[in-house]
């Protein structure tokens, strides 16, 4: 199991680091770095784990992660189909960006933005691709004309009308070594056995902690229960099947760790305000729209 926290490898030279990746999975390790990063999804999909908050990722999906927010992208229903993980991230470092931004007053608009980042957005309504076309074009220039268009792009992203805020409480922590291994073996397990009967006991022995230190351990990271964190990778899994599978109501609460019926929508419609059968039609009818 890897450690965090994560240092994004760049030269003397350098200060915007361009990432392509394209390989069988994404970094599965929850990580937190120093850098402020811009990541499209170019191929794949699963769940993204950001802060404390749990939502689902796919292609041409967009977002932008600030300083030190740990987050971590599980992959799932692609690589059943053999396919590769591809993104495209940008990374800067935070300190320095805001040393630009501050030191030129025509640039501080984006002094607000760059901070709300350090809550993790998804960036939506970009039908038309223009942001997506400004980030794939970052992988055909020199570096030295990069840094010019990435604040442009900052510019474009501080002026964006339709942002999502991804992580409800701010964690200023950066976990430690030990932190790390333990939050991601906490992750790790609960990815793997979501669809599963989970016991506070059994996760408590995962994290090595009794199951009262580990409740309080768990509060302290990420602001809310362990049950409440199950019980968003269990709709965010959900979300995904109701959009990308042709499965029935029952099943897919089956699939997503949920054995009585009337249990799970009473639950997807306490995160979700709807039931899975709105959400599904909603979703259908706004995807038809765009295409």
């Amino acid at each position: 199991m890897k450690v965090l926290p994560f240092k994004i490898p760049k030269t003397e030279r350098t200060s915007l680091v361009v990432q392509e990746d394209d390989q069988p999975f994404f970094f599965d390790t929850f990580h937190s770095h120093p850098e402020l990063q811009i990541t499209l999804i170019t191929e794949s999909s699963g769940t993204l784990i950001v802060g404390d908050s749990v939502t689902s990722f796919r292609k041409n999906d967009i977002f932008i992660l600030g300083k030190n927010l740990p987050h971590v992208l599980k992959n799932d229903m692609d690589h059943k189909k053999g396919n590769n993980a591809q993104s495209v991230s940008l990374f800067v470092e935070e300190d320095l960006l805001l040393n630009v931004v501050n030191s030129f007053p025509e640039l501080r608009m984006m002094d607000e933005f760059i901070h709300r980042t350090r809550f993790g957005l998804k960036v939506r309504d970009d039908e038309e691709g223009n942001v997506r076309k400004k980030i794939l074009a970052f992988r055909k220039r020199k570096s030295d004309e990069n840094i010019f268009y990435f604040f442009h792009l900052m510019y474009t992203l501080s002026q964006w009308s339709d942002t999502e805020v991804l992580s409800g409480t701010l964690l200023n922590n950066r976990p430690g070594e030990e932190d790390g291994r333990r939050l991601a073996k906490i992750l790790d397990f609960t990815l793997k056995r979501f669809q599963h009967v989970i016991s506070l006991d059994e996760v408590s022995e995962v994290a090595n902690l009794s199951k009262t230190a580990f409740c309080r351990y768990f509060k302290q990271r990420t602001r809310k229960t362990y049950v409440d964190f199950l019980t968003e990778v269990r709709i965010s899994k959900a979300c995904e099947l109701l959009l990308h599978s042709g499965l029935g109501i029952n099943e897919i609460a089956m699939e997503s760790g949920y054995k009585n019926l009337s249990n799970f929508n009473r639950k997807f419609k306490l995160i979700k305000k709807m039931t899975p059968a709105q959400y599904r039609k909603l979703m259908k009818n706004a995807a038809f729209k765009i295409e």
